[in-house]
């Protein structure tokens, strides 16, 4: 399965979960700030690199939620793709529209 395929049903995963949970604007919101994140030159090199440990990109991951909290929700979304896609897709909530996007394009 490819990374876009995988990302595109964790994707609806959450769209399900933060609608039953009436999370949509909150997840929304910190979904996008992360976006932003992830577009910090320095910080993609650390997350792209296949030489990085996972442990040490999971680490980088802990202390930006540290510093810039997020819900549960939000927090294992994040944990479960950041070994997977790093970067997050312009509208990660949309996938239950059709409209998924690359595996978190930055």
């Amino acid at each position: 399965m490819t990374p876009t395929a995988i990302f595109g049903r964790y994707a609806r995963a959450l769209a399900d979960v933060v609608m039953e949970q009436q999370e949509e604007p909150r997840v929304t919101e910190e979904l996008k700030t992360y976006r932003e994140i992830f577009q910090v030159p320095d910080l993609l090199p650390v997350l792209h690199s296949p030489a990085v440990p996972r442990e040490t990109k999971r680490r980088v991951l802990d202390e930006l939620m540290a510093r810039y909290p997020v819900s549960s929700t939000t927090a294992n979304f994040l944990r479960v793709m950041l070994p997977l896609c790093p970067g997050l897709p312009d509208e990660p909530l949309s996938s239950t529209s059709g409209r998924t996007r690359s595996c978190w394009a930055v």
